[in-house]
């Protein structure tokens, strides 16, 4: 992909982004698990779940838009 130019990285850098959302998805379910297992959450249903999920993701893909900012523009 690198031999590709413009459109390879292009193509490395969506990969790179669908990499971190499915990773942080994992990473969340994680912490969401182990923060109702040991109690912290108030009620472990599913809408704990739901919300400490996305708020989880959403922060990194937020984290990964700012790095992004930060390469194109300085």
């Amino acid at each position: 992909l690198k031999k590709e130019g413009e459109a390879g990285r292009r193509k490395i850098s969506q990969y790179t982004r669908y990499g971190t959302v499915i990773l942080a998805l994992v990473q969340a379910t994680g912490m969401s698990v182990g923060l109702a297992s040991q109690g912290i959450a108030y009620s472990a249903d599913f809408s704990f779940y739901f919300t400490a999920i996305i708020t989880f993701v959403s922060g990194a893909v937020f984290m990964m838009w700012l790095g992004e900012q930060i390469t194109e523009k300085g």
